[in-house]
């Protein structure tokens, strides 16, 4: 039983890592197939011909040519995801960082007015004399019908 769900969470993982990569993947591994094909073509030729001039060459060009698919592809997934992984890091707020939340005092409130370098984005709600919940919209709703 539970090599069944260990299995299945592997396999699980797995599609879950594949999927948002499969294109990337896939033309990685045609690219690793034709580099294979065409070195196998190559010894062919050797082993038919008989001429082992370039033989080493042709190990050093497959060597280099995978090295350089497999650099591209690991490039091309850490570029794609370090992109969205910055983009969800950066705030869309005009909020100043705080450097150490400990030592950040609390905003004096004197009068319903509150320092001017303190924003925290609720100021539309300190200046209304009163609020109303969905409750109260509701109700209104109501008696004004």
């Amino acid at each position: 039983m539970w090599r069944s769900i260990s299995r299945f969470v592997t396999v699980y993982a797995i599609i879950r890592w594949i999927k948002p990569r499969w294109e990337r993947l896939f033309f990685a591994a045609i690219s690793f197939s034709m580099i294979s094909y065409s070195h196998s073509e190559y010894m062919a030729y050797v082993e038919a011909s008989g001429d082992a001039e370039y033989l080493v060459m042709s190990y050093q060009v497959k060597f280099a040519l995978n090295l350089l698919t497999l650099v591209l592809l690991v490039v091309s997934l850490r570029a794609k995801y370090s992109k969205k992984e910055k983009i969800q890091e950066v705030p869309k707020t005009n909020h100043k960082p705080v450097e150490n939340k400990q030592k950040q005092a609390e905003p004096k409130v004197h009068d319903d007015e509150v320092d001017s370098n303190f924003d925290d984005g609720f100021d539309f709600l300190r200046k209304k004399s009163v609020l109303q919940g969905r409750s109260d919209k509701i109700l209104s709703k109501k008696n004004n019908e």
